[in-house]
């Protein structure tokens, strides 16, 4: 299979200068003025590249099994294993994969007329395994069961009065636009809830180019949240994560300094985001620490900005 594994996810990280400075003025008091701004930014340059390392790796370990979800799952539907027709008799193999993933949210598969069933773990509630599903009422509407002694659609515990159509969701769209290989969707919302997500999808074709199905992994991002504010970036230092095309942010290491999102929970992007400096971000190419510091605030920051790998 062939997959580029690039995130749409940019990494930015803006580190004091006036600390990184004083550090380095005082570690190496003999040295000069002008070398102890050099050693500040070559402070700054490592420290960020150890930071940008951790949190790669981290959205890796999030996300390393969801290629091979989508692809085992397209496998299956093209020789039988799994149905387009009667889809309760997905679940146990869909349950399967999420109970031996901890990481993932949903897997699922949707049809093109607007059918969608999902072994899901729900974001608001991750401890429930449920199964989700849009195709056992008329009204479309998006129904949580719990799984029977068969891992099958039992009772219904909840219920999104709302039609669902997965068609109208990230991870669909973005699958049917690169047919050829598997999609990393926009970072979206959950339905009827605040919390964000990403998806890798792949639409599924017969012999024929017919579409049989989009399959897709999910992952919720508040644990990638959890984790960025569990960083120790130093005195005023801050790291988030911006959705590569929206920059919309996702995650943030400090919510207080750079809050996320909305009071209506929708999430800032950095053009219409409420903190001036932020939306006066120089632009830069990834990877790359700028060498003369911009001011924000009254203040002088190093900014490095890094693809996800």
């Amino acid at each position: 299979m062939q997959f580029a594994r690039t995130y749409p996810l940019r990494l930015v990280i803006i580190l004091p200068f006036s600390f990184l400075f004083f550090v380095a003025a005082v570690v190496f008091s003999f040295i000069s003025y002008e070398n102890s701004q050099a050693l500040a930014r070559a402070m700054g340059q490592n420290f960020a590249h150890e930071l940008a390392h951790r949190i790669s790796q981290y959205v890796q370990h999030l996300t390393k099994v969801m290629p091979d979800i989508t692809e085992t799952n397209a496998n299956q539907l093209l020789n039988g294993n799994l149905s387009s027709t009667q889809l309760a008799q997905n679940t146990p193999w869909l349950l399967a994969q999420l109970r031996q993933n901890q990481q993932l949210s949903f897997v699922s598969m949707a049809f093109p007329d607007g059918r969608y069933i999902a072994a899901a773990r729900p974001p608001n509630n991750p401890e429930q395994i449920e199964i989700a599903s849009n195709a056992f009422n008329q009204q479309h509407h998006l129904i949580g069961y719990l799984p029977d002694g068969s891992d099958h659609p039992g009772k219904a515990i909840e219920q999104i009065k709302i039609a669902y159509d997965p068609r109208q969701r990230p991870f669909m769209q973005c699958a049917l636009q690169q047919p050829q290989q598997p999609c990393w969707g926009e970072v979206y919302r959950y339905v009827e809830s605040q919390i964000y997500g990403i998806s890798l999808s792949k639409a599924v074709f017969d012999p024929q180019g017919n579409m049989i199905a989009v399959v897709a992994a999910d992952i919720a991002l508040n644990r990638l949240s959890h984790f960025m504010t569990q960083l120790n970036i130093g005195y005023g230092g801050v790291a988030f994560l911006v959705e590569q095309h929206s920059g919309k942010l996702i995650a943030s290491s400090n919510t207080q300094h750079i809050p996320v999102s909305a009071a209506d929970g929708n999430r800032y992007t950095l053009k219409n985001h409420p903190l001036t400096w932020l939306r006066d971000l120089p632009t830069t190419p990834p990877d790359n620490l700028n060498q003369a510091p911009f001011r924000a605030a009254g203040a002088a920051y190093l900014l490095q900005t890094k693809q996800i790998p």
